[in-house]
């Protein structure tokens, strides 16, 4: 059973890093997945202070292939720039993406994630939540 706020939990697997992830809008879906996997990687930021903006724009075959642009993006940010990104505005209309957002520097990661996957992504809407299992390679 999922909770009605929404959210996202990891799920414990073996190889790999596993998310659910839940929410009211597709909007707030693609923010708790990256809050999630913010927290899997166990990102360490000064969010205070000076930040510098970025936008992201990604067009894709459909939803769940814009999650994964999205995520790849900010996995990119993490490790090739040290900065973290955090949504100011977030726009999902079709199988579109534009996104506003702050970046910061990071001080430390604890985990490192390689790739986001398509392994079995499936993007579902039931009558109060969309739904999401995301997978990770560690």
């Amino acid at each position: 059973m999922i909770d009605k706020k929404p959210g996202y939990r990891e799920i414990h697997h073996t190889a790999d890093a596993k998310l659910d992830v839940w929410a009211g809008s597709i909007e707030v879906l693609f923010s708790n997945a990256l809050e999630g996997m913010y927290q899997l990687i166990g990102i360490s930021s000064n969010l205070a202070g000076n930040f510098n903006s970025v936008e992201l724009r990604f067009s894709a075959e459909d939803r769940e292939e814009l999650l994964v642009a999205f995520l790849s993006e900010c996995l990119f940010y993490i490790y090739e720039k040290r900065l973290l990104l955090v949504i100011k505005k977030l726009l999902i209309f079709e199988n579109n993406l534009i996104c506003e957002m702050n970046s910061f520097p990071i001080s430390d990661i604890e985990r490192e994630i390689k790739a986001v996957t398509y392994h079995n992504i499936e993007i579902k809407q039931n009558k109060t939540n969309f739904i999401v299992q995301l997978t990770f390679d560690l």
